[in-house]
């Protein structure tokens, strides 16, 4: 499906679809009318810290983890960093000295995609 507007998630807000039903159930509101998208590194930090948060929740089972991660893969397209890596320069100007890490969420950005 080809949607006209689109947004560029982070790795915190991969996170908050998971653990909140506030955060999932706007993704799930709007994702006929809205492309979601997050650079892949995003989902590899959300699947980083996803088990610590578990963790500290006291769900030890990786398998609930597992679980719980579906519907992200479902509804938030990956970015490859090949697509928006030509935009690299730009996105740490712009960033400035926020967070220069999600430097990639910001070039995603600017391809439009």
């Amino acid at each position: 499906m080809t949607h006209g507007k689109y947004l560029v998630l982070d790795a915190n807000i991969l996170i908050r679809i998971i653990l909140g039903k506030k955060v999932y159930g706007l993704v799930e509101q709007y994702r006929q009318k809205v492309g979601f998208y997050a650079p892949a590194v995003c989902f590899e930090e959300a699947e980083r810290y996803l088990p610590i948060i578990f963790k500290k929740r006291g769900i030890s089972n990786m398998e609930a983890v597992t679980q719980a991660t579906k519907p992200l893969w479902s509804c938030v397209r990956p970015i490859e960093e090949w697509m928006y890596q030509d935009f690299k320069e730009a996105a740490l100007l712009r960033i400035a000295k926020r967070d220069p890490d999600d430097w990639h969420t910001v070039a995603s950005i600017v391809t439009g995609k």
